[in-house]
């Protein structure tokens, strides 16, 4: 049985050849991929995955609370940064976030699944700050897409995450 990782990337589409190709071509996975934050909220809310990557520039979706907060950013991907508002939300909500009940209330439970060495971070965003934000949950797998990434990116990160958490 393949293990099942969810990929939250709004350009997973077109990264397709470049980095899932590898992760298809290895045959031990089988990505979920959810283009907008709030089909990764939904996946993350119905099932459980070994790994989660999160690209910190999404889109919304439809979800008139992430819709919201993406207009308060003035609807751009980049000063928006929902991917980075998504893993606040889950990991330490602040006063702005979209309120996650329903996973805040499932993660007080210690076999919930949703626990930060299950994620990881891929984005184009400058990583010093993001690295910064994603260290403060427990997150260390954090990587920046390049012109220069390696085609095996996602394969070795979604591999790292299983790996370490078959480890603890």
């Amino acid at each position: 049985m393949k293990t099942r990782f969810l990929w939250i990337e709004d350009n997973a589409r077109t990264d397709l050849r470049y980095l899932l190709a590898p992760v298809y071509m290895s045959g031990e996975y089988d990505p979920v991929i959810a283009p907008t934050v709030a089909e990764g909220v939904y996946q993350l809310e119905h099932s459980e995955f070994a790994a989660v990557i999160v690209d910190v520039r999404l889109l919304p979706g439809n979800s008139s609370d992430w819709e919201s907060l993406y207009g308060k950013y003035g609807r751009e991907k980049g000063t928006a940064r929902l991917g980075l508002c998504l893993l606040y939300s889950i990991f330490d909500p602040r006063k702005d976030d979209v309120k996650l009940e329903d996973i805040r209330e499932k993660m007080k439970d210690d076999s919930f699944w949703i626990k930060p060495n299950k994620f990881g971070v891929l984005t184009v965003e400058d990583l010093k700050p993001v690295r910064e934000a994603v260290n403060s949950f427990g997150i260390t797998v954090c990587k920046q897409k390049t012109t220069r990434t390696p085609h095996t990116t996602l394969l070795d990160m979604v591999k790292q995450i299983v790996r370490r958490r078959e480890d603890t």
